[in-house]
């Protein structure tokens, strides 16, 4: 095949000489004038970050150095749904590639590797952001293979559709019927932009979901949103507390028979999602009906109803003591989703407070404007009981005082409703590890004859799970770079994240 260059008139031959939807498509008259001008109409700068990409649409930044190519991926890639900006710059690929709202990035090599820029713009790129590189020749820089996000590498002139489904598999593909406005998901944060994806992703299959998290972080609403966007939307959602079944009345409930078909549970939710609140408050002896039950709907596919779980509890230590079990856990956790603490992401403290605000309006109330002084006093507080804790204080709030809600007024009602133990974090005295693990000994020592044998291992996985999962938190789930805090090998991270169910 003869060389091909990427000027517009050899795009456009290629094109019509081929008949087929390659990389290159004819664009409008319009637009290839102001090709042929050196500029395109339709590329502005992006000086600050998005404002104008909708939450549920997925953001993809295009680097290449030809007008013509950019101009051909960004109408085929809106097409399919995406929000795209162009540029042939690097120094502006660096800074948007930071943006928390941008979800993946789509660069030419002689962007990425431009002679210019030291340190080069790959090294510049988050190592959690789905990277797609394209380029002209098979030779590709060593510097590109080791970026963490590398998804896939396309030589030009390559097929559209190869390129729309590796961003899908990047990033998931857009569908406007999934939940853009789920508050535990909702925020600006690299992290959350993170977990929205990762929900995203969960939403388009019918697996088993574990939700772990804090008491208070909403995994209902998250339980209940990926019912909505799911593909079994139209069928009925039931919610189960699992703290109020024993073995007898969980069996009958169930209808953990032989034939499963006919009776209880996968009878009433026939081809819909079932949600179990506090899986680990279920007791012992119902759990093998549970466990029984999943076995039996594992086999009935498309009409047996999703299962959705959540937990406050940290369930492999419940594993590991006996009081969980195992072949339930494995059934549960296929898809494990965790969500953070609202501590670990007061950045998305502004558009959290702006949804639950909203939704105070759509019950009839008014609620006032929120001046930037209380925002950065609601931030001062640790919010121990999550984003349900901050809902009640916000309804609370807009209840009992008109007009603005200002510095002053968040603090008197916190001083006055809340415990003064976790006003602030800053005054209690630092506890330390020692002094934790002491603590911990006391309590389970007291009787040594009553331990079970194992104390050593399970003291190192008591301690080993909360490390892990801060680690993951702070680094937003890299997992290479958590290998480097902790200093560890990669590979020994994986596995004991693996064998902490994590």
């Amino acid at each position: 095949m003869p060389a091909i260059k990427c000027g517009l008139k050899a795009v456009v031959s290629l094109v019509k000489r081929r008949n087929r939807n390659k990389c290159f498509s004819i664009v409008s008259p319009d637009t290839r004038q102001a090709m042929k001008a050196g500029a395109n109409p339709r590329e502005e700068r992006w000086d600050a970050p998005i404002q104008d990409v909708a939450r549920g649409r997925i953001s993809i930044i295009v680097a290449d150095k030809s007008v013509a190519i950019r101009e051909i991926l960004r109408e085929s890639l809106e097409r399919s749904g995406f929000a795209v900006r162009t540029t042939c710059d690097p120094v502006e690929l660096r800074a948007w590639s930071q943006y928390p709202q941008t979800d993946l990035v789509i660069a030419d090599e002689s962007v990425l590797f431009c002679d210019q820029m030291s340190p080069m713009v790959l090294g510049e790129i988050a190592a959690d952001m789905p990277l797609i590189v394209t380029r002209a020749n098979a030779n590709a820089p060593a510097e590109e293979c080791r970026h963490p996000g590398l998804c896939g590498t396309l030589l030009k002139p390559f097929d559209i559709k190869s390129l729309i489904e590796l961003c899908e598999r990047a990033v998931g593909a857009p569908d406007p019927l999934i939940e853009t406005d789920v508050l535990p998901l909702l925020g600006k944060s690299r992290a959350s932009k993170a977990l929205y994806r990762y929900f995203r992703r969960l939403a388009r299959t019918d697996y088993p979901v574990l939700i772990q998290g804090e008491a208070g972080t909403g995994a209902d609403l998250v339980a209940k949103a990926l019912h909505k966007s799911g593909r079994r939307r139209c069928g009925p959602y039931l919610e189960i507390d699992a703290a109020g079944f024993d073995g007898k009345n969980l069996g009958e409930f169930l209808g953990a028979t032989k034939d499963s078909q006919d009776h209880g549970l996968a009878s009433r939710a026939r081809g819909g999602s079932v949600y179990l609140e506090e899986i680990a408050d279920l007791p012992f002896d119902a759990q093998a009906r549970l466990a029984r039950l999943l076995k039996l709907l594992g086999r009935e596919k498309n009409e047996a109803p999703r299962v959705i779980a959540s937990t406050s509890k940290n369930l492999p230590t419940f594993v590991a003591q006996g009081a969980f079990r195992q072949d339930l856990f494995y059934r549960l956790n296929v898809m494990p989703l965790h969500l953070p603490p609202l501590r670990t992401r007061l950045e998305d403290l502004p558009d959290i407070v702006g949804a639950m605000l909203n939704e105070l309006r759509d019950e009839g109330l008014a609620p006032g404007a929120v001046h930037p002084t209380a925002l950065q006093r609601l931030a001062e507080y640790d919010w121990p009981g999550n984003i349900l804790e901050l809902s009640n204080f916000l309804r609370r709030i807009v209840v009992l005082y008109d007009g603005e809600i200002t510095a002053d007024l968040v603090h008197a009602e916190l001083a006055r409703s809340v415990a003064p133990r976790s006003i602030t974090v800053s005054a209690l005295p630092t506890p330390t590890l020692a002094g934790a693990v002491e603590n911990y000994l006391s309590s389970v020592l007291d009787d040594v004859t009553c331990q079970p044998p194992g104390l050593y291992s399970l003291l190192l996985r008591e301690i080993e799970t909360p490390l892990l999962r801060r680690i993951l938190d702070v680094t937003h789930g890299n997992k290479l770079k958590a290998a480097e805090m902790l200093g560890l090998n990669r590979n020994t991270l994986r596995k004991k994240l693996e064998k902490l169910g994590m």
